[in-house]
């Protein structure tokens, strides 16, 4: 079978599949939200209207979502636990090993270009238009009609996490769309999300490149207690983050 002239199960395939799902899913429904809410396909994002942070706030943002791992790989255990004997998930559990087999096939490549190709794939690309979505637009748009930062950033991290259809991952997912909301929410600068979620990406992108599928799977869905000291550790270190970051958004808008 063949799919825009190439192998279904080829390269170019995987690139062309992975990138018109990603639109379609996710940047699309983003701009044509904002068009028929404001009339406009940028209005309600505002990217045309954001300050430049400072580069403390740049630092304190890739900061905050390197602090928050501790807690995303505690809280997968958590999950890993939780969801191990649910028979019902059967079906989206081999859906999800579906898409980590096609993402391993990006990864996993011979030359430079491609790998270069597929960390803008993985890595970037999904960070630009999932951030577009979740944040500058549905946690625009949840946040106008609940007037509560609290309750917007619970409801959009949950829909973040439950879009991705990966039940083993919904504990992790849903703390990094909070932490994500939170930079957003403070910052009001959809680009330092942007960096943030795709240093996220790239580090899950370097481990299976270099280290392969069966590490990736024991950060990401561990069998062994982690223990809660280094969460622990990491939950006051990503507080002094989140801290320092709250306070310098603060002071830099107008």
């Amino acid at each position: 079978m063949r799919w825009c002239g190439y192998p279904i199960d080829s390269y170019p395939s995987v690139v062309l599949a992975q990138t018109i799902s990603t639109i379609i899913l996710f940047a699309f429904p983003a701009f044509y939200m904002s068009w028929w809410i404001t009339g406009s396909f940028t209005e309600l994002l505002k990217i045309d209207r954001i300050t430049p942070p400072s580069g403390r706030a740049w630092l304190l943002g890739i900061a905050t979502i390197i602090l928050c791992q501790p807690l995303v790989t505690w809280s997968a255990w958590i999950n890993q636990t939780i969801c191990k004997d649910w028979d019902c998930w059967n079906a989206i559990f081999e859906m999800s090993q579906r898409y980590s087999e096609m993402v391993n096939k990006l990864v996993q490549t011979d030359t430079i270009l491609h790998f270069a190709v597929s960390v803008f794939i993985v890595s970037i690309l999904p960070a630009v238009v999932e951030e577009i979505f979740f944040r500058g637009t549905l946690q625009n748009i949840v946040l106008a009609n609940t007037k509560s930062p609290t309750a917007t950033i619970l409801i959009t991290s949950t829909v973040f996490s439950i879009i991705h259809v990966e039940p083993s991952g919904f504990l992790p997912r849903l703390i990094l769309g909070i932490v994500l909301g939170f930079l957003y929410h403070c910052g009001r600068n959809i680009w330092v999300n942007i960096a943030a979620h795709a240093l996220n990406n790239l580090v899950a992108v370097i481990i299976l490149a270099t280290a392969g599928n069966e590490a990736l799977d024991s950060m990401n869905q561990p069998t062994e207690n982690p223990g809660v000291i280094i969460p622990i550790i990491g939950v006051i270190l990503l507080s002094f983050a989140m801290n320092g970051f709250y306070n310098k958004t603060k002071l830099e808008q107008p």
